[in-house]
Formats: C-alpha cells, sequence, structure tokens
C-alpha cells in the first residue's frame, strides 16, 4: 500500500522522527530516492521538508501577503503534490524543487480568487455600502517570526509589488537564492530574472523612500 503524507494545518517547525540515509550505491541521487522503500520514502521526504521548513512558510506567507489561511492552503497543496512527485525528485535542490511547486501553486490560487471575484460581482455578492465582501486569514504566522524580520515600512513597501517582481525579490533578498537559482525556481531566461529583480529593487526603493525612510 502506498504511503501518503498526513496534511494538517502545518506545524512550526515541522519535526521529522526518523533519520533516513540514501546509502551511495553508484546510482544517481534521484535514482536512489526512486529505490526507497514507501516508508524510507516518506521519511527522507519529512526530513528533507523540515530542513527548510520555516523557509518555505515564510515566503508562502509573504506570497500570500499575509494572509494566513492562504498561506496554509498553499503549503498543504505543495506538500501533496511535492509528495505525489517525489519519485521524480533529481535527489539534488530539494529547496529549489519546493519553491518552484509554491510559487505555481500560489499563482494557482490568485487566478482562483480572480475567478471567484468575478463571479460574486455577476451574482451581487456586496455589503450593504455597496463594497464587495472580503475573507481575509486572522491567525498570526508562527511566533511573529515574518513580523520580526521586515519593518512596518519594509513589508508596506514588499505589498505594493505585483506577483511577479514579488516573487523574484522575495527568493534572492530574503531566502538568499542567486541568479541561477532563481532562474530554475520560477522558469524564467537568466536575463528575465535579472530584469525583474531589478525593477523590483527600483519599485521597493521607491516606495520606502516615499514612507520617508532613509535607505541610503
Amino acid at each position: 500500500m502506498a504511503i501518503t503524507p498526513i496534511i494538517r494545518r502545518p506545524p512550526q517547525p515541522w519535526s521529522a522522527s526518523l533519520n533516513v540515509r540514501v546509502l551511495s550505491s553508484g546510482l544517481s541521487r534521484a535514482q536512489q530516492v526512486a529505490s526507497l522503500t514507501d516508508t524510507a520514502r516518506a521519511a527522507l521526504f519529512d526530513q528533507l521538508v523540515a530542513q527548510d521548513w520555516n523557509r518555505f512558510h515564510r515566503y508562502a506567507y509573504q506570497l500570500s501577503r499575509g494572509n494566513s489561511d492562504d498561506t496554509d492552503d498553499i503549503l498543504a497543496e505543495t506538500l501533496i503534490d511535492a509528495f505525489k512527485a517525489f519519485d521524480k525528485f533529481s535527489g539534488t535542490g530539494f529547496d529549489r524543487w519546493f519553491f518552484r511547486m509554491l510559487t505555481r501553486n500560489h499563482i494557482d490560487l490568485v487566478r482562483r480568487a480572480k475567478v471567484r471575484r468575478a463571479f460574486s460581482l455577476d451574482t451581487g455578492l456586496l455589503s450593504l455600502d455597496g463594497k464587495h465582501l472580503q475573507l481575509a486569514g486572522t491567525s498570526d504566522p508562527p511566533d511573529g517570526f515574518i513580523q520580526r524580520t521586515l519593518s512596518e515600512p519594509m513589508q508596506a513597501a514588499l505589498d505594493s509589488l505585483n506577483e511577479q517582481h514579488r516573487a523574484a525579490l522575495l527568493l534572492a533578498d530574503v531566502e538568499g537564492l542567486d541568479y541561477d537559482e532563481i532562474s530554475q525556481v520560477l522558469a524564467l531566461p537568466l536575463g528575465t530574472v535579472r530584469s525583474r529583480l531589478h525593477r523590483a529593487r527600483a519599485k521597493m526603493r521607491a516606495a520606502l523612500e516615499s514612507y520617508g525612510c532613509d535607505i541610503g
């Protein structure tokens, strides 16, 4: 029987109980992962997620503009997708592989939200003052670690960026990925990554200056 992960509201940090070692046997890392038993593969998956769980959560939270419900949805979907595709994992760069799935699922969530908003317009889901009803996450991120990372002006400036610029900037300046790694995550040419980062940083600088921040 195939082993599947149990997806709950993600704990902080994700805890792995088994210490699995993939033995060197002359096979590629991808072949070694694929050759594991279902139980060993599930335990290895847990360990790889655990190593970078706070980074994954932070990235998803910032992509979602601080909406905790959307963050949980994106993480849960990505955990399921990644586990189902784990036998195809190359064996290296798990964080980049997972970041790419997070980005894709975030884009899908944004598209679904636009469809829902369009449906609300057509069906007249309006409040008494004529404004559209909006649902937002109410739970805080674990231990407030996101809030301690960015000041209020910095967070506001980041939230002012569009989806593409925000993802590129988060991967580069928060998660520490280099241009080649970001190119892999976002499935973009290197030149496009450089252009997006240049524009994102210019917009961040302009936004921070508008808030009266001295950025040197």
